[in-house]
């Protein structure tokens, strides 16, 4: 038996199963272009967080499907990071991009292109995910975190033994007037 057998199998059963079938299979959406630009792939992630359809977009420009532009990175504003990508071969990541759903609505999105080099074709690929809910849920929490400042009732929190740990302006004026009126019963 071959010393690398497992590997091999691998391997071998990779080469057998259609590349698109094993991007399909990703959570995040992944589309591949070709050195122009020129969409040659969209997985089905990639399908449902855009709301295009493969065959629609099939040889059409990513950069003008998208309107993507790189702020707050290296990149000059007006240049696309899959025209850097192409033109330097170095992969780009973007923690946060917006760009546009197929209904025109602008989609927050974490964006990372890097280059596939083959014998005789340059391609990139473009890996992303929807960051909206993401994106709710940070402010959601934010406003979650501010509403013990804002109650106007008394809040405090105590750890296991008893100790206080926290406690808005409320509770810190019924604390002040219970000194005040214990002060004044104990005279």
């Amino acid at each position: 038996m071959h010393r690398n057998a497992p590997a091999f199998a691998v391997r071998s059963a990779i080469d057998h199963v259609a590349p698109h079938s094993i991007l399909n299979a990703l959570p995040i959406g992944i589309s591949i272009v070709d050195a122009n630009g020129k969409i040659v792939h969209l997985n089905q992630e990639g399908m449902r967080i855009l709301g295009w359809s493969e065959q629609a977009v099939l040889a059409k420009s990513l950069h003008e499907l998208l309107r993507c532009q790189a702020r707050n990175t290296d990149l000059h504003d007006d240049d696309c990071p899959i025209d850097a990508v192409l033109r330097t071969r170095e992969p780009i990541w973007i923690p946060q991009m917006v760009v546009q759903h197929r209904n025109g609505t602008p989609l927050a999105i974490d964006y990372k292109c890097v280059p596939l080099i083959t014998a005789s074709h340059l391609y990139a690929m473009i890996s992303f995910h929807d960051l909206g809910d993401q994106i709710r849920l940070e402010h959601d929490l934010k406003r979650l975190a501010t509403m013990p400042d804002e109650n106007p009732n008394p809040v405090v929190e105590l750890d296991a033994e008893g100790s206080l740990l926290y406690s808005n302006q409320a509770m810190i004026e019924l604390m002040r007037s219970e000194e005040h009126t214990s002060e004044l019963q104990s005279h």
